[in-house]
């Protein structure tokens, strides 16, 4: 059957085949690296802690999701629209992502959610951790985020150890008042 077709439209439909095959390779095997012909993005909101997930392909946006977080459930109310910003890109082909100013958010939010595991916070606690990371986020640089974030999360260590039943306000504000970004 292949013979009974005519030279010209066995060409087109040899190299419309070869361009689908390499398309494919591409978008599979990571060559155009976290570029949006295959890739996907995830965000923070520097005002409430949220979390989104958008999914790329062709350079068309194919799906988002928003997600709440522990950060975000502990914050009263956001100061101000949603500012995203870029955390983790990732694409086929590519076991990493490129670093960004913000690159440990995600990070930081699941290891404040696991000290409240360790051990409860009281609202109080919480809300005052959540503003303070967001207030760090917006106003300092990286390392004194994760310095904050691990303080905290020796800090509710130390608390379960001693027996203690929750982890307060109080017991935060030691280290508040020694770093150099304000308490919110």
């Amino acid at each position: 059957m292949a013979d009974s077709l005519p030279r010209t439209r066995r060409q087109r439909l040899a190299w419309g085949v070869g361009v689908a095959v390499v398309t494919l390779l591409c978008l599979v095997s990571g060559v155009f690296r976290w570029s949006e012909l295959n890739c996907r993005h995830e965000e923070v909101d520097l005002n409430s802690g949220r979390v989104r997930h958008t999914r790329f392909l062709l350079y068309c946006q194919v799906g988002e999701r928003i997600e709440e977080t522990w950060l975000s459930r502990a914050v009263a109310a956001p100061p101000g629209p949603a500012d995203w910003r870029r955390v983790n890109t990732f694409s086929p082909g590519a076991g990493h992502s490129p670093h960004y100013q913000y690159h440990s958010a995600i990070h930081q939010i699941d290891t404040l959610a696991l000290a409240d595991e360790i051990l409860p916070f009281t609202p109080d606690a919480r809300r005052q951790v959540a503003e303070r990371l967001l207030s760090s986020w917006r106003t300092s640089d990286d390392d004194e985020t994760d310095d904050y974030v691990d303080e905290v999360g020796r800090i509710a260590s130390a608390r379960r150890e001693a027996s203690a039943a929750a982890v307060t306000a109080a017991d935060l504000s030691p280290f508040s008042r020694r770093r150099s970004v304000p308490d919110p």
